[in-house]
């Protein structure tokens, strides 16, 4: 008996471009996660150079500068075939600790970028290139947690989503930590690492929360009065510390030694790190969710009771009254502790999908904070030493230990640290899956492109001068 024939497709009536221009429309793909998740982002790109056993050597694919065409096309090939070759190592090694299988008997597709195919030298200049020119890969990741019982530490693994992108220019490896989620849904233990992680977040809601309320019926809430001094309960200040440095930092060290995919080893031996952001996606009440004293009948925060001015008197635009106000005022005692000396510090603060989510941030200002000259020194007052950076960083000590942030550099050409860039995003409720993990890969992303678009400005800023000569010179000549 024969088998089955053949089918005769004949001509396609598909263009050859129908496939990349369809992935290359979409393709990243949508993380979903619940609230709270914690996520953090990191943005490579190739280094201009290396040390290699015969001294310096060029490393970023782009610099041909002075080569013919042909030499130029050889040197972009195999290094960028090195390049890829270092990511989708890192990427295995990730998988290899991480990734596992609900159906053992369907291992699955390795998560890598192909094709990746070394050059055949010496190349032609009209050759299809060997490497891809962009692409996402995406894996979900169970992280154990080593601190409970041999036999709950699969049940109780957290999910975490990785989605890598690589584009012409840089790779970004962008990690979800969906808190809500286990490898075992039905199980009774949370574990410990999940159970310090929502009784931190549930910490911070209800200290900001309360916030909102006023402790009498003869007084405003604290949202309504200055910032500074803050009014927080006696602990309060030091509980939100606590939270911020595990939610931010000790969760992150944790996760990035366990699953080989440290700051360093991300950026590997090819590649230098340009981005870097950590943020946190909470649930959040609102001024209809705040509590009120007891038996006390006062009226809800109006954070002054004024509108902001509006360069128009269309009334759709103060809709909303003051209520995003409002719950960012509730937790700004968390946020200023999120990036040190956040009240010196120009920070930015929007609505995200009408107003469901807000959005909080001191992208990457400076601190204008000098100890002493604008007021009398507290001792309250925050330092770096007090959110993880590490003790090597502030007093040249070697030692670093498990809470120690180890994204926290020091700045090579000015005084201060490099800090990772920190986020808060509150959710009206508990947010659509898909819904927020679309809006935070778009803050990632968009931070991303902001950062790269000013790659070399340094380099273009020192050349102004020179080109400007040249310019003068070429005028005499011209003349």
């Amino acid at each position: 008996m024969e088998g089955p024939q053949p089918r005769d497709l004949g001509k396609s009536p598909y263009s050859p471009q129908y496939e990349t221009i369809v992935a290359q429309g979409h393709t990243r793909p949508t993380p979903t996660f619940g609230a709270p998740a914690l996520v953090w982002h990191v943005s490579v790109w190739p280094k201009r150079e290396i040390d290699s056993d015969a001294g310096k050597e060029a490393c970023d694919p782009h610099d041909t500068a002075g080569c013919t065409h042909l030499q130029a096309r050889e040197l972009f090939e195999t290094r960028r075939h090195a390049w890829i070759n270092e990511i989708n190592a890192r990427l295995a090694k990730i998988e290899e600790k991480g990734r596992w299988r609900r159906s053992p008997d369907a291992p699955g597709r390795p998560k890598r970028f192909l094709p990746n195919d070394a050059p055949r030298l010496p190349v032609s200049f009209g050759d299809p290139p060997g490497q891809v020119d962009s692409g996402s890969v995406g894996m979900t990741l169970w992280w154990k947690d080593a601190n409970e019982a041999e036999d709950v530490r699969e049940d109780v693994a957290i999910r975490v989503r990785l989605h890598a992108e690589l584009t012409a220019d840089y790779v970004t490896y962008s990690f979800y930590l969906d808190v809500g989620q286990s490898w075992k849904p039905a199980a009774q233990v949370l574990g410990k690492r999940r159970s310090d992680v929502l009784a931190a977040v549930g910490r911070v809601r209800d200290i900001c929360a309360d916030q909102l309320v006023p402790r009498a019926a003869n007084q405003k809430a604290a949202v309504d009065e200055p910032p500074y001094p803050e009014r927080l309960a006696d602990g309060d200040g030091e509980i939100l510390l606590q939270a911020r440095n595990l939610l931010y930092v000790t969760i992150w060290e944790d996760f990035s030694r366990d699953m080989a995919c440290t700051l360093s080893e991300l950026a590997g031996q090819r590649g230098e790190v340009f981005a870097n952001f950590r943020g946190l996606v909470m649930a959040a009440g609102g001024l209809g969710n705040a509590p009120t004293a007891a038996g006390a009948q006062v009226a809800r925060p109006q954070v002054d009771g004024r509108p902001f001015p509006r360069f128009t008197a269309d009334s759709k635009f103060d809709a909303d009254g003051p209520e995003p106000n409002a719950v960012i005022r509730a937790y700004w005692p968390f946020v200023l502790r999120i990036t040190p000396q956040a009240d010196y510090r120009e920070c930015v603060a929007c609505g995200l999908m009408l107003w469901r989510a807000l959005y909080i941030t001191a992208l990457g200002a400076s601190s204008q904070w000098d100890a002493g000259e604008e007021r009398p020194l507290d001792p309250g007052d925050l330092t770096e030493r007090d959110i993880g950076v590490r003790e090597e960083e502030l007093s040249g000590r070697e030692a670093a230990t498990r809470e120690d942030d180890s994204n926290v550099w020091r700045r090579l050409q000015r005084e201060g640290n490099n800090h990772p860039v920190r986020y808060l995003i509150l959710t009206k409720g508990e947010p659509n899956p898909r819904q927020i993990g679309r809006i935070v890969e778009r803050i990632n992303a968009m931070g991303t492109m902001r950062l790269f678009a000013l790659k070399d400005w340094e380099a273009i800023k020192s050349a102004d001068p020179a080109i400007r000569i040249l310019g003068q010179e070429l005028d005499l000549i011209m003349k």
